[in-house]
């Protein structure tokens, strides 16, 4: 249902054995949306974590790529629920502090490792939002 939803809405799905052609598709769509106002959402982790404690991924370096592209901040955010995903179960939805673009480190001419610092730094930040679980702020 959730992917159904994100196709509908305009989500762009990465092949991650194809991601380079699809990476620069992403960042075009991107472009084009920010300059028309308009939010990007990206699953840094590029799949759900089935970890049954809720273990984060590695991060892909897709968000910092495209922050990169389009010198845009990010805002971290995280969904959360206990256990296993399942149609009426709790969730909680959280945002975090918007990361200025200055903040990531990065430049027009950041390496991958840079890049793939800043995608760290916007995990860590998203991390921080799941320890607080379903507690209200």
């Amino acid at each position: 249902f959730f992917g159904q939803f994100l196709l509908l809405h305009g989500d762009i799905c990465i092949n991650r054995g194809h991601a380079t052609a699809a990476m620069e598709k992403v960042i075009r769509d991107g472009k084009l949306w920010l300059s028309r106002g308009a939010s990007v959402a990206v699953f840094p982790e590029g799949t759900r974590s089935k970890d049954p404690d809720g273990k984060m991924l590695p991060p892909k370096a897709g968000v910092a790529l495209i922050a990169k592209a389009t010198h845009s901040d990010v805002l971290p955010a995280c969904i959360y629920f206990e256990g296993k995903s399942k149609f009426r179960k709790k969730i909680t939805v959280r945002f975090g502090e918007v990361i200025p673009y200055e903040e990531l480190g990065l430049t027009d001419e950041s390496n991958m490792s840079e890049i793939k610092d800043a995608s760290r730094l916007v995990m860590g930040k998203i991390g921080e939002l799941l320890e607080k679980g379903h507690e209200k702020d």
